[in-house]
């Protein structure tokens, strides 16, 4: 006992977290146990009693030292050990003073060291099974942190996940939001580039993409007609009746010619002053050009109302077809600047 009872002692009630000092003087006495075994064998039995005998006082003493601080320390099955020592140490006691006839000779004080013993090993194993309880409450404590850790973990994370979502998605919008409002200003101010502010109608830059464009995408069978057309009588307007009219005359001259022109794919503009153009795609035939020159040619033979007088300023109107006449976009335009001068060249002859 005076052997492996200071390793219990230290490792039941956990000595080397609750007491390094009490850890070290238990194991000293169990070192002192193997001195006094050492003792009986090498020098005899008496040295070795007495030794005995006096680490039998010192253990107990250290191992009750020990039972009270485990039990300060909030280690429940140390009460259960203290009430076991402190039993087989009152049992000590009572054979001690029976043997030294200090108490009377009775079956209880002959055999107090027995019965100590007894109901020590009882009450260590109230404690041992108490210890068990500890250590499984403990597991089952540890187990359900973790799971709450882990919970708290995976909800921790899907909350992380729904507000990145979230930021994610705002974002998104905002970006999207951005980029349609970039995109509808690149064409507000393509539009506006490419616009007559006068008339609204598309201005020299515009109608040269088209134009452009449409010879691009013409096919083997289709034509493109360029309609280009100068007012005749537009200068006479502007000196005689100023400018204010005469912009009166090239705003009324675009809706008149936007009227000639039903499909969207057409194009009408102005290149500046009293100079318009009308392009033409998908043509199945030249003629089909000719038909829109010929109504454009009577839309602006009708007179113009400005107040309440009415002004005439007639067009002369060239044509250029692709690809016959030019497969580019300046050829087009001047063959077809070319023959409107030849048109308003002989109309001036004739008159």
């Amino acid at each position: 006992m005076l052997f492996f009872g200071p390793l219990f002692c230290r490792s039941f009630l956990r000595l080397d977290v609750h007491s390094r000092l009490l850890s070290g003087l238990l194991l000293l006495s169990a070192a002192a146990a193997l001195v006094v075994i050492a003792l009986l064998l090498t020098v005899g039995f008496r040295v070795a009693a007495i030794a005995e005998s006096l680490l039998g006082m010192v253990f107990p003493l250290l191992a009750i030292a020990s039972g009270i601080l485990a039990w300060m320390r909030g280690q429940r099955s140390a009460r259960w050990f203290l009430l076991a020592w402190t039993i087989l140490l009152v049992g000590i006691a009572l054979l001690a003073a029976r043997n030294m006839d200090l108490i009377p000779n009775t079956f209880f004080t002959r055999h107090a060291l027995q019965i100590g013993n007894v109901l020590e090993m009882l009450l260590l194993s109230f404690a041992l099974a108490e210890r068990i309880a500890d250590l499984r409450r403990q597991k089952v404590e540890a187990e359900a942190e973790a799971v709450s850790a882990r919970q708290a973990m995976v909800a921790a994370l899907e909350r992380t996940e729904r507000e990145l979502e979230r930021a994610v998605d705002s974002r998104t919008r905002e970006l999207m939001a951005i980029n349609d409002t970039l995109v509808r200003q690149r064409n507000e101010l393509s539009q506006a580039v490419q616009t007559d502010s006068l008339t609204g109608l598309a201005n020299r830059a515009g109608v040269r993409e088209r134009l452009q464009m449409s010879i691009s995408r013409c096919g083997p069978e289709s034509y493109v007609g360029v309609l280009l057309m100068d007012l005749n009588g537009f200068k006479k307007i502007n000196d005689t009746l100023g400018h204010l009219s005469g912009d009166v005359v090239l705003r009324e001259v675009g809706k008149r010619l936007r009227s000639c022109v039903h499909r969207s794919s057409d194009t009408v503009g102005r290149l500046g002053g009293d100079e318009f153009v009308v392009v033409l795609v998908g043509l199945k035939a030249p003629d089909d050009a000719r038909s829109v020159s010929g109504a454009i040619a009577r839309a602006l033979s009708e007179p113009v109302a400005i107040g309440e007088e009415l002004v005439s300023a007639g067009a002369s109107i060239g044509l250029a077809i692709y690809p016959g006449d030019g497969s580019d976009v300046d050829t087009l335009l001047e063959v077809a600047d070319r023959r409107m001068y030849t048109v308003k060249r002989d109309s001036k002859a004739e008159a």
